[in-house]
């Protein structure tokens, strides 16, 4: 049996009320001989999990940000009592 393939491509919508990602993936279906191609589409909303890349990589900056301030700097952890 031929294994078959998929491709997916994700695409952004931008409307008057927000933005909105999509993948979407096809994938052509052996056919039996003398029947046309099939394919298979599949279509998923992903905004949210765009949403949360966006939100991972706002963290990250702050962090590193931080960390380069860190170098210069002490910071003090009122909790402990001490600095760290």
């Amino acid at each position: 049996m031929k294994r078959e393939s998929s491709f997916g491509k994700q695409f952004l919508l931008t409307l008057a009320d927000n933005k909105y990602w999509f993948e979407l993936s096809i994938a052509r279906k052996q056919a039996a001989a003398g029947q046309d191609a099939r394919f298979i589409v599949l279509a998923r909303d992903i905004s949210e999990r765009k949403r949360m890349e966006v939100s991972v990589q706002e963290s990250e900056r702050q962090f590193r940000a931080l960390q380069r301030t860190r170098r210069k700097h002490r910071l003090y952890d009122c909790n402990a009592a001490r600095f760290i």
